[in-house]
C-alpha cells in the first residue's frame, strides 16, 4: 500500500512549487500550483477573517446595508436580505443575524429613526424596544438586557401581544447615563471592590422622574 511519505515523493515529482498570495487582509487568498513541464493552476482560495473591515466587499456591504435601512427595514430584515444575496460576517460564521446587522448599522451612523418603523404603535414618547435601545448604544442585546435584569433601566414587559417584548423607557437624560454606563472601564466595579467604595454608584440607577410621571 501507499504511505504518506509516498504520497508526499508522488507530490514533490508533479510540483514545482505553490505560491500563495493573500490579497492584503482581505479572506481572498491566490493560489498558483506550478506543475512539472511548466504548466499551472490559478485558483481563489477563501480564508477566515477577524473584522469586518477586512473583508473584500466590505464596502459593497456597507452601501448594501445603507440602502436597506433607508426602505425603513427593520436589524432583522437587514439581516435576511444580506444572507439571501450572498453577504457573509467575518469568522466563517454562518450569515448575519439581527445583533450582527444593528451592529453594523450603528457602525455606519445610521440615524435609529430608519430602525424605529416597526411596531411604533405599541410605543409611548421616549419608548425604546430592547433591541433598538442595544442597537442606539451600540452594545449587544443580551448585555442591556442583563441590565435590565440587574435594575438598571426603567421597563416594562409588552403584555397585549405575544411575544411579551420588553420596552425601556429612555429619554434625552436617560441616554445620556446609559451611554455614560456603557463607556465606563470594564474594571471600575472590581476597583470599587478594591478600595472599598459603594459598588452601586448612583449612575447605576435610573432616575425616578418617569416612575413619577406615570403614577
Amino acid at each position: 500500500s501507499t504511505t504518506n511519505q509516498d504520497r508526499k515523493e508522488i507530490v514533490r515529482q508533479v510540483i514545482e512549487r505553490i505560491v500563495i498570495d493573500a490579497e492584503g487582509r482581505s479572506e481572498r487568498v491566490q493560489v498558483r500550483i506550478e506543475w512539472a513541464g511548466g504548466t499551472s493552476t490559478e485558483s481563489i482560495m477563501i480564508r477566515p477573517v477577524a473584522k469586518l473591515e477586512h473583508l473584500s466587499y466590505y464596502p459593497k456591504l456597507c452601501e448594501r446595508v445603507r440602502s436597506l435601512a433607508a426602505q425603513g427595514m427593520s436589524a432583522a430584515a437587514i439581516a435576511r436580505g444580506l444572507n439571501e444575496e450572498g453577504y457573509r460576517p467575518p469568522k466563517r460564521r454562518e450569515g448575519f443575524d439581527r445583533q450582527s446587522a444593528q451592529d453594523l448599522i450603528h457602525r455606519l451612523g445610521l440615524s435609529r429613526q430608519r430602525l424605529r418603523s416597526e411596531g411604533r404603535e405599541d410605543l409611548d414618547r421616549y419608548e425604546w424596544w430592547l433591541g433598538e435601545l442595544a442597537c442606539e448604544l451600540g452594545m449587544p442585546e443580551a448585555t442591556l438586557y442583563g441590565w435590565l435584569r440587574r435594575g438598571r433601566l426603567q421597563a416594562r414587559q409588552q403584555e397585549e401581544k405575544v411575544p411579551h417584548r420588553w420596552i425601556v423607557w429612555a429619554d434625552e437624560a436617560e441616554l445620556g447615563r446609559l451611554k455614560r454606563l456603557r463607556a465606563r472601564p470594564v474594571g471600575e466595579y472590581l476597583r470599587r471592590l478594591w478600595v472599598g467604595g459603594s459598588t452601586t454608584p448612583p449612575e447605576d440607577h435610573p432616575s425616578e422622574t418617569h416612575h413619577e410621571e406615570r403614577r
